[in-house]
């Protein structure tokens, strides 16, 4: 409300404003001489507005006033009206609970009453029953202990006698028994010295067998070395080809030949060296393994030696022969050619000549034999035994 009296206040003050304005420029525009008399009046009126404005305002907030009091006065009526009604309901409702509450506790004390006269009546007649039935338990309880008593006696008598003759019994047994184990361990110990005198023979027969097939297996890794060696031959043939062409050829060919001929031979020698050097190791490891190996009926060492003292043999012929082909317009000596191929014969002859270590598979085979015959059962000596 005081929102619309302010706007309706500035409306007036505008529009009394904007009169004043009119007149204002009416004024100027008619004659100065009512400009002081016009701007009087405009005052005069603009004060005369505002003093409305105010008593309007007063009526307005002594009606506001006038309109809350009443509401409010209302509003308590209304309140005070309603709690007299609520104090009705409850006063009501109060007295009907008090009414059932009453039946209902008079319902309840008649009821505890007849449950305890009940009661009372129910503890006399158990009483009554408690002393019957004690009566009856003690006196069956003694009849049944006389009878008990009775039968554990002639129970005990019984038991007596069969303990007297259970303990018979086992004296009997154990004396029976005292003499099948001293019999039982008499055989034990007779079989136990048997199967051991058996695994001995067993035991004996088998590392005779594991020895023969080290001795085998031994025997065949210096063999595998000797095939090694003679298979090396092959190489060094070929080798010993490819130089001869070189080393062997006529005076009149060979100074035809080009230096990149002779370079090639240089290096057929160093290969035919190379190779010589791997038959020498060889050989040295096959003494190792016979000097390790301990074999019997097995004698290398002379043989193996004449062969180094072969390939020893090489050494200054190869070193001559890779000197005279690195000259130009110098022949080789026909001696040496001679000896180189003189040396390589015996080699391979000397070579050839080694023979295999014998293997002595049959050996293995005797020794199986006779483990199977040492160890087979005689059948006619259990048989009789038995």
């Amino acid at each position: 409300m005081d929102q619309v009296r302010r706007e309706a206040a500035e409306n007036r003050d505008r529009e009394a404003e904007e009169l004043a304005q009119k007149e204002i420029r009416e004024i100027k525009s008619t004659a100065s001489s009512k400009l002081s008399e016009g701007l009087s009046h405009e005052r005069t009126q603009h004060l005369k507005n505002l003093r409305k404005e105010v008593e309007e305002r007063e009526d307005f907030v002594k009606k506001y006033q006038q309109m809350k009091e009443e509401e409010g006065r209302k509003h308590r009526e209304k309140l005070a009206q309603k709690l007299a009604q609520a104090d009705e309901r409850v006063n009501d409702a109060g007295s009907k609970c008090d009414v059932v509450t009453q039946m209902a506790l008079d319902k309840l004390m008649d009821a505890s009453l007849q449950l305890n006269e009940e009661i009372v009546e129910a503890n006399a007649q158990n009483a009554v029953i408690e002393v019957d039935v004690t009566r009856r338990c003690f006196d069956e309880v003694d009849a049944q202990k006389d009878k008990d008593e009775f039968l554990s006696e002639r129970r005990s008598e019984e038991l007596m006698k069969q303990h007297a003759a259970i303990q018979k019994e086992e004296e009997a047994v154990s004396s029976a028994e005292r003499a099948q184990r001293k019999e039982n361990a008499t055989l034990t110990l007779a079989e136990i010295r048997s199967d051991l005198k058996e695994q001995q023979k067993v035991g004996m027969f088998n590392l005779a067998i594991q020895q023969s097939a080290d001795d085998r297996k031994n025997r065949g890794r210096i063999n595998a070395k000797i095939m090694e060696v003679k298979n090396l031959l092959e190489e060094l043939d070929r080798w010993f080809m490819k130089i001869s062409e070189i080393v062997d050829a006529e005076p009149k060919i060979y100074e035809k030949l080009k230096a990149n001929n002779r370079i090639a031979t240089r290096g057929y020698l160093g290969r035919f060296s190379e190779i010589l050097s791997s038959i020498s190791t060889k050989l040295s490891e096959v003494e190792q393994n016979l000097a390790s190996f301990e074999l019997k009926d097995v004698e290398m060492d002379v043989v193996i030696r004449a062969i180094k003292t072969k390939i020893s043999s090489f050494g200054q012929v190869i070193a001559y022969l890779k000197l005279i082909v690195g000259l130009d317009g110098v022949m080789i000596d026909s001696e040496k050619a001679k000896e180189f191929a003189r040396s390589k014969i015996e080699l391979f002859h000397s070579i050839n000549k080694m023979d295999l270590v014998p293997e002595n598979r049959v050996v293995i085979q005797t020794k199986i034999q006779q483990r199977q015959e040492g160890t087979m059962p005689n059948v006619d000596v259990q048989a009789i035994e038995n």
